[in-house]
């Protein structure tokens, strides 16, 4: 089981509040805004490849299309939030809670989803090659939610 207490190398901002801010279409690559308050913000299309969201808050937040390559959302909440073909290649969402989570044809190839809550997530047409899981019949769970893996 992964722990989710803050690593002790991570700058942390505590007070650094994005609140249902519209970054939509911005360039924030390789940005680091672990444990950022980014609840119900717009980001979509937004090139967040590379970026380190440890432990953030991203519940309803809008990530339609957005680039997250490589980026690492460990322990993140995403929960009911939408990643429509959002491309998570190699992303690592160890321990996130994508519970309610929309990733209706999000790319997930390469990427990190051990101890990752997708309870109620629409994975529908989601891709999938080289994921990285942690739970049982994991395969079968994903093919059960629509992922095509």
């Amino acid at each position: 089981m992964l722990s989710c207490l803050r690593p002790p190398t991570v700058q942390v901002f505590p007070r650094l509040s994005l609140l249902l801010w519209d970054l939509s279409y911005q360039r924030l690559v390789n940005i680091e805004l672990s444990y950022a308050n980014l609840h119900g913000s717009r980001l979509d299309f937004a090139n967040l490849d590379g970026a380190i969201l440890y432990g953030a808050r991203l519940s309803s937040a809008n990530l339609n299309g957005a680039k997250l390559n490589n980026s690492s959302f460990m322990c993140a909440n995403l929960d009911n939030s939408i990643l429509t073909g959002a491309n998570l290649t190699g992303a690592n969402l160890s321990g996130a809670n994508l519970r309610g989570a929309n990733l209706h044809f999000a790319s997930l190839r390469d990427a990190d989803v051990s101890d990752a809550d997708l309870s109620d997530a629409n994975l529908f047409g989601a891709t999938y090659g080289d994921v990285k899981l942690n739970m049982p019949d994991g395969l079968k769970f994903l093919k059960s939610k629509g992922a095509i893996v």
